[in-house]
């Protein structure tokens, strides 16, 4: 979909969501500001849901919590992310993407080395996810352990072996003499 699209389905849904207070309108709602990148209407549309729509124990519910935790840390209220994370974690929420965005934040919040923590874990949960394996080269250099750093891309490419970005990274690491 075009961005107007995406406009006309979030304003469609906000209208039937106001009409019905039902969660699947104001999930596609959300879905529409996402896509089209509206990150502050987003915003605008989660801060006037009441606490109990954010609470509700539902698989519409949990996608709502995981669009809004992505949002939060796109514009850089972390604390807002991590005040949702953890609420979605009370309420039983639990997949791969909401276990990155925990990494993330700490990474956000250059807590590297809890970050690196939830990271390897979730890399033992998915082995070689390349997602997360170059996740994890970015927080050990972040972190200065560059020696990790290394491992984690080698095993990297392994997977992605023509990723020009992974192959200017090893030629600095060859150059440094890290290889």
């Amino acid at each position: 979909l075009e961005n107007a699209d995406y406009q006309k389905v979030a304003s469609i849904a906000n209208t039937e969501f106001n009409r019905t207070q039902d969660t699947g309108a104001l999930l596609q709602q959300l879905n529409a500001l996402y896509r089209s990148e509206r990150w502050f209407d987003f915003e605008k549309v989660v801060d006037g849901l009441t606490e109990s729509i954010l609470e509700e124990s539902s698989s519409t519910a949990t996608h709502i919590r995981e669009l809004a935790i992505k949002v939060f840390m796109k514009i850089r209220k972390l604390d807002r992310a991590q005040k949702l994370l953890t609420l979605a974690k009370k309420m039983g929420d639990d997949s791969f993407e909401l276990d990155m965005c925990d990494a993330s934040i700490d990474a956000m919040e250059a807590r590297y080395s809890d970050a690196r923590d939830k990271l390897e874990i979730i890399n033992r949960k998915n082995p070689m996810s390349t997602i997360v394996l170059k996740r994890l080269v970015l927080v050990c250099e972040q972190d200065r352990d560059y020696e990790a750093a290394a491992g984690y891309l080698r095993a990297v490419l392994k997977i992605n072996r023509d990723d020009e970005k992974l192959l200017r990274k090893r030629q600095q690491y060859e150059s440094l003499g890290m290889w």
